[in-house]
């Protein structure tokens, strides 16, 4: 989350572009349900890093954390897979990730917004900030695989998915997920986590109307950069065995980052 970014952003809450109503509506959920933040940023001064990142880490995400329903923020920077350098190549070398439980989103959304603007008023932003893209995702799936290894050095992998657009491709897409994907994926090495998301709010401007937009959003957490490569493999052999459904069609904006920070609420 970026609050000076979200002061202009939120600005008009009406006009957020949101998906039509599927079961990610906050009218259908349940108390607990669980949501994602995801916010691409960058420094506009590139050799202010260094402060770029003190201000975010340091004022910005505990701001953020002081929202009902903010859980847990991460910061990570973009890395490179091995034998997969491309990855680090995403517009917006740094992410911003927040785990959300809330029964009603949209107040949720609403209830950082005026946080937003307390915090501006207070003078907690900086001019070092650039938003590339801010969206929320409801979350459909989470396992944490038993190859789980403890480490400090930990690894984001974000993999948009172009579908869905249509319900029963969606339906089709979630039980195959669980049924094929979560399995096979969820044996590779390193993998401490995979989750399932489906895209509800985009908090960004964009050209592109919303059923044109990736649906959904797959979040690997894993031990090394290398357990990401492994993650593309065992992908392209269930291409290869045809066990990969025609809807599994990846965006052009999946990145690696090194995770570098973890907060959680108090």
């Amino acid at each position: 989350m970026t609050l000076k970014r979200a002061l202009t952003s939120l600005i008009a809450i009406g006009s957020l572009l949101a998906l039509p109503a599927q079961a990610g509506d906050s009218a259908k959920t349940k108390p607990g349900d669980h949501w994602f933040y995801a916010v691409k940023t960058m420094s506009t001064d590139p050799a202010k890093d260094v402060e770029f990142n003190a201000w975010y880490d340091d004022i910005d995400i505990p701001d953020v954390l002081e929202v009902d329903g903010f859980m847990r923020a991460r910061r990570a920077k973009l890395a490179a897979a091995d034998s997969r350098p491309e990855l680090a190549q995403a517009e917006g070398n740094y992410i911003a990730l927040y785990d959300i439980e809330t029964s009603d989103i949209d107040k949720t959304i609403i209830d950082l917004y005026v946080a937003a603007r307390k915090m501006n008023a207070l003078g907690r932003s900086t001019d070092l900030l650039k938003v590339t893209e801010a969206n929320y995702y409801h979350r459909l799936k989470s396992i944490s695989p038993s190859s789980a290894i403890a480490d400090d050095d930990r690894f984001v992998l974000v993999q948009k998915i172009l579908c869905c657009t249509k319900e029963k491709e969606r339906a089709d897409f979630v039980k195959w997920f669980e049924r094929r994907f979560e399995p096979e994926v969820g044996a590779v090495p390193g993998l401490s986590r995979l989750e399932l998301y489906e895209l509800y709010r985009v908090m960004e401007p964009t050209a592109m109307k919303p059923e044109e937009l990736p649906h959904m959003l797959i979040v690997y957490e894993m031990n090394s950069a290398a357990s990401a490569r492994a993650v593309f493999d065992k992908i392209e052999e269930l291409q290869t065995s045809n066990a990969l459904p025609a809807s599994f069609a990846e965006g052009d904006d999946t990145a690696l980052y090194r995770q570098f920070n973890e907060v959680y609420s108090k």
